[in-house]
């Protein structure tokens, strides 16, 4: 999976520090996992988790490509 990713692109994303699934945008990828900067997550995670956040996140966390005419309301 991390061979599929690209540095630079949005993914919906859900770690278990998430209640939601969030979208991210890949800013590294490691050996064994990525880190992401959280670019929208739900109401009931921004209490702990800010836009611009960077989270350590598996490869099997990683669930979708987001395109970038995805709407966030």
């Amino acid at each position: 999976m991390l061979n599929e990713l690209l540095v630079g692109e949005c993914y919906e994303v859900k770690t278990k520090d998430f209640k939601r699934p969030f979208v991210g945008k890949v800013k590294d990828i490691r050996e064994d996992y990525v880190i992401v900067e959280v670019k929208h997550c739900e109401l009931i995670d921004q209490e702990k988790f800010n836009p611009k956040s960077l989270v350590k996140a598996q490869p099997f966390d990683v669930k979708r490509l987001v395109g970038e005419n995805c709407f966030f309301s």
